[in-house]
């Protein structure tokens, strides 16, 4: 009898080890929403007074152009400068429709602001930096209407809490490990490997937040939202990006204040973006980022004591970034850039150069 009470139990703790083992093993199929770092609405910007004093006073030398179209003779201007030695502190815009201007001095456009002009309509869509700081690019969306053919008003503006909060509801994630995987509406999104080491140290409901990268890009009048998530640790109030992919959120509007979010996907080349490092020299000879008012990538290429390729675009196919430049003698040249891991390749397919040849390659590191 002692020896079978001794066999069971043994069976049961085999059992149970076997359970345990196959439970430690399974992924955390369990999803959770993202945060938002957001916790209210926006409030209407206010100028400071000198720029409600100075906006229609100061010469053209104290404004940037930011938009031209050409045929129609419209231009959007962002106010830099007060007077000599005066900021602006980041506010105020003019719509100048060929002669005829319309101030808007409580605006504020921050630091790098995009518009277009959208023909059917004659509206003029606007988005600027509503929160900028290190790490931080929240985006406000506008759009101006325009009455009596020259004079513009504020049709309505989108604030990015409301986005934040829409996304908030649509958007999860879950955990298996080190890989981290993004849903939209429970539909998988994006699985990728994050290789920021952080072990046990973070709690699962609350490691992902959006808010802090939301930036627009602006395409035929339909607003795209590029959201890029961070990853939060305790005791940290900093969010961390490392391998967090860009989303591409597509919303409609019905001329005001609403919107929808129509779909969502994972930004191609999202990855490809950054400084790389030759092989040679150990130098910043590959650069890679993505315009936003074309909606493809700006590429430059430098190759150690031969050259430097400015003003490329790229543009993501299914073999990797196709990419066309320029060379010194103004021919075209063209390339595939291929990345693996942090490694990213330069693969030429066209040139009239005899030192860079149909395959010649180069091979580039990110750097950290």
């Amino acid at each position: 009898m002692k020896n079978i009470t001794t066999i069971l139990l043994l069976s049961v703790s085999v059992v149970l080890c076997m359970v345990m083992a196959a439970c430690q093993s399974q992924p955390d199929n369990k999803t959770y929403p993202v945060i938002a770092t957001l916790d209210s609405p926006l409030p209407a910007d206010t100028a400071p007074q000198k720029v409600h004093t100075a906006i229609n006073k100061c010469s053209m030398d104290c404004f940037e152009r930011i938009m031209y179209d050409e045929p129609n003779d419209i231009s959007v201007w962002s106010l830099l400068r007060c007077g000599p030695d005066v900021s602006s502190d980041g506010y105020g815009i003019i719509i100048q429709d060929k002669e005829r201007k319309t101030y808007f001095p409580d605006i504020r456009h921050g630091r790098n602001p995009l518009a277009e002009y959208e023909v059917i309509g004659g509206s003029i869509d606007l988005t600027c930096g509503a929160i900028e700081g290190t790490g931080v690019l929240t985006e406000r969306y506008y759009t101006f209407g325009c009455r009596d053919d020259t004079i513009y008003y504020l049709a309505y503006s989108i604030d990015p809490y409301e986005v934040q909060q829409a996304l908030c509801k649509q958007v999860s994630y879950s955990i298996n490990g080190n890989q981290i995987t993004l849903y939209y509406k429970n539909n998988k999104l994006y699985t990728h490997t994050n290789n920021v080491k952080y072990e046990d140290n973070y709690d699962a409901d609350s490691l992902i937040w959006i808010g802090e990268q939301m930036r627009y890009l602006i395409s035929d009048g339909f607003p795209i939202l590029l959201v890029t998530p961070g990853l939060k640790f305790p005791g940290s109030n900093v969010l961390t990006y490392d391998d967090m992919p860009t989303l591409a959120v597509e919303l409609l509007t019905d001329n005001t204040p609403r919107f929808m979010i129509d779909k969502i996907k994972v930004l191609r080349g999202w990855n490809y973006e950054g400084y790389y490092l030759d092989e040679d020299n150990n130098e910043q000879n590959l650069h890679i980022t993505f315009n936003r008012t074309t909606g493809h990538y700006d590429i430059q290429v430098g190759i150690s004591h031969l050259t430097t390729l400015v003003e490329g675009v790229g543009e993501m196919h299914d073999d990797g970034m196709l990419f066309t430049a320029t060379d010194t003698q103004n021919n075209p040249i063209e390339g595939l850039i291929t990345l693996h891991n942090d490694t990213a390749k330069v693969c030429f397919t066209k040139s009239t150069w005899p030192s860079i040849h149909k395959g010649t390659s180069f091979r580039y590191t990110r750097q950290k």
